[in-house]
């Protein structure tokens, strides 16, 4: 099980997908976060040990540098429906094995035909 904060950018029926799969996952929205700038939600972040999933590559550029951080699921998947996002996303999560891999100190780049996976 991974903890997930998914970022507002991000379908609305992204969290309680991930929690159906046994994750713990929370959403910016329902934590009144929504108009929060990047950096606070990523101190959320760090304070929760969660790995923020986003479309905002500015979460990969915050985290560059940085000797420990929660990590990044980015995902890079163009003008998909939302159904779509969420079907890549857990495509992609899957695929990288169960029990999943530590997201600490990584970026998780999401494609459409690819997952790539690179250290900070």
């Amino acid at each position: 099980m991974a903890r997930f904060l998914v970022d507002g950018n991000m379908p609305a029926g992204t969290a309680p997908v991930l929690r159906s799969l046994g994750h713990d996952a929370s959403d910016v929205r329902e934590l009144a976060m929504s108009n929060s700038d990047d950096d606070e939600i990523f101190r959320l972040c760090h304070a929760e040990a969660r790995t923020i999933v986003t479309r905002d590559r500015d979460f990969g550029e915050l985290v560059i540098g940085q000797p420990s951080h929660p990590g990044v699921v980015l995902l890079r998947v163009g003008g998909l429906r939302s159904a779509a996002i969420i079907d890549r996303l857990v495509e992609a999560l899957t695929s990288l094995g169960e029990p999943p891999i530590s997201y600490s100190g990584r970026i998780v780049v999401i494609e459409r035909t690819r997952v790539r996976i690179r250290t900070a």
